[in-house]
């Protein structure tokens, strides 16, 4: 009995200290001054429950907007989520659309007014985006995110209302719904992937994805990471420092999709990028490809 009263107390011991370990790693981010922040302390596993409770109705934008989570339960294995849902402009809209149109096929989450005109949030990692002003060209735009606490609370919030609405064990495949307005990719839809991703596997998702491209007469190619077509935008930050950091090291599989600017903002070309998407999501989960 004395064995297991000690082997209990040094267990509790132990959890605090690394608690406090923890906390003195953000601590020391926070109070770090305002310059290029190297992306390597931060745990990305610790997420305390009560995050949310520092985040529901406490930002507001210019226009009077509160930044909202919104979320859609279903009984799926399959997650997409929006976390840049009004600056990635239409891909609230999207990720809702997925929704109604999966039946029940997968979970989905929104975030809206988290970044601009004057919030910015990341969302999907526990930092403030690099406005164009401040941005060093010589250096990567993820190694100049800057660390603060309200932004930890806001990703902290991320993560636990994915997690209330689906469980990591229970989760077949996360995907993420962005946009951009790179010209130079206006003919691609980039798709990121998890680390542990074989060749093979990151061929039949480009397959499937550009199969589904041509079926809805969406004339974009699909540049998988991992394949012979690779993806200008990688997701390099929340793999660094975020959401894709933690599915990493839970053994989740995701995919970061970015959507071109003409397939988000025009309607016609919006619905065609919906079905593509629809088809393929639908194809790998009925072809357990994950």
């Amino acid at each position: 009995m004395n064995n297991l009263i000690r082997f209990f107390t040094h267990s509790f011991y132990l959890l605090l200290l690394l608690n406090i370990f923890s906390s003195n790693l953000f601590a020391q981010r926070f109070n770090t001054p305002n310059t290029i922040k190297q992306a390597t302390l931060i745990p990305c596993l610790i997420v305390r429950p009560d995050a949310c409770t520092k985040v529901d109705g406490q930002f507001m934008d210019n226009d009077g907007h509160v930044a909202v989570f919104n979320e859609y339960a279903a009984n799926g294995n399959y997650f997409i989520a929006a976390p840049h849902g009004v600056c990635d402009d239409k891909t609230r809209q999207i990720v809702e659309v997925l929704y109604q149109q999966g039946n029940g096929r997968w979970d989905a989450l929104t975030a809206r007014y988290f970044r601009k005109p004057n919030l910015h949030f990341n969302v999907n990692r526990p930092t403030l985006e690099i406005e164009d002003a401040k941005k060093n060209d010589g250096i990567d735009d993820y190694l100049q995110e800057e660390f603060t606490a309200d932004a930890r609370n806001v990703y902290e919030c991320y993560v636990n209302r994915i997690k209330g609405l689906q469980s990591f064990a229970g989760m077949k495949l996360f995907v993420e719904i962005h946009g951009n307005g790179n010209n130079s990719r206006k003919n691609y839809l980039d798709i990121a992937t998890y680390s542990g991703m074989s060749p093979q596997k990151a061929n039949q998702v480009k397959a499937i994805f550009q199969s589904a491209l041509q079926n809805n007469n969406v004339p974009l190619t699909a540049a998988v990471e991992g394949t012979a077509t690779d993806p200008y935008f990688k997701a390099t930050a929340s793999k660094q420092n975020g959401l894709f950091c933690m599915l990493e090291n839970v053994n989740v599989p995701y995919l970061h999709i970015e959507i071109p600017a003409d397939y988000r903002k025009i309607d016609a070309n919006r619905t065609k990028i919906i079905a593509a998407l629809l088809q393929a999501l639908t194809q790998l989960q009925n072809g357990n490809v994950f």
